[in-house]
């Protein structure tokens, strides 16, 4: 695809509706070839003046790039929780930093304490927080989180898909090792406004590993996934994380997407 059609497909994209403009998306753009530039600089419909330097070909990206926005339930429910009452993000699994960049976007005294393992997109993270000055109000780090400290296997399972690198218990199919916390031994024990886990199946163990913060109710909302797909390969059924949320005082209910999840203190 050359740059012109793709300008006139970005500008038709984001002429629509965010929640048609994904589809449009995911249903037209994804399919057609577009190459291995990146996407450079593409402006994030909620977060207005906020944009991000994104990898061609992943397909999450390609929805940031082309639409403006990603997981649309999700990015309107933390921008209202952002813009309403504000205060602490821990962004588990974030990425190039999508939800980090819409939470500090929202209000100038929000601040966030990110986690993101992958040795190869934590630089492309640290780039895109300076890319919209805001590298002072998120705390980084090139970790993974879980049920215990110490060091953990993690492997890249698509060269294009960022957002599939993830944890595995598997030594032979492992790029790396990354260090691995908890959230409840690495976090001061202050209040949180929200706590966002995307760790491709690893969610219940983050959610364990931050039980002492969830206890004394220091978080007041968990965005979380169940992707039955990914959490079978560390044990974990169908409705674990919802039900250990529930033990801990959380009302749980989806949000939206077939997988995406909330949990708010009851």
């Amino acid at each position: 695809m050359n740059r012109f059609t793709s300008a006139l497909l970005t500008q038709f994209c984001r002429s629509l509706p965010p929640r048609l403009a994904a589809s449009f998306y995911y249903r037209v753009i994804s399919r057609m070839n577009l190459g291995n530039a990146p996407y450079l600089g593409a402006p994030l419909v909620f977060a207005p003046g906020f944009k991000m330097n994104l990898l061609k070909g992943d397909s999450c990206h390609g929805s940031i790039a082309f639409s403006g926005c990603y997981e649309l339930p999700l990015t309107r429910r933390l921008c209202e929780i952002a813009k309403a009452e504000g205060g602490m993000l821990i962004d588990a699994g974030t990425n190039y930093g999508y939800y980090s960049l819409l939470w500090t976007a929202a209000r100038q005294d929000n601040r966030v304490t990110a986690f993101e393992a992958s040795p190869r997109n934590f630089p492309a993270l640290l780039a895109n927080l300076a890319l919209n000055g805001v590298s002072d109000r998120v705390d980084a780090h090139n970790k993974a989180v879980g049920d215990v400290p110490g060091t953990v296997h993690f492997k890249m399972s698509d060269p294009v898909q960022s957002g599939w690198d993830k944890v595995t218990e598997d030594p032979a199919e492992a790029d790396w090792s990354v260090p691995l916390a908890t959230l409840a031994a690495e976090l001061p024990d202050v209040d949180y406004t929200v706590l966002k886990i995307d760790c491709e199946g690893y969610d219940y163990r983050v959610v364990q590993g931050a039980r002492p913060l969830l206890e004394a109710r220091r978080v007041r909302y968990v965005f979380f996934e169940e992707n039955p797909g990914c959490a079978e390969k560390f044990g974990v059924g169908a409705g674990e994380i919802g039900s250990l949320l529930e033990k801990l005082g959380y009302r749980v209910c989806a949000l939206g997407g077939p997988t995406e999840y909330e949990a708010s203190l009851a």
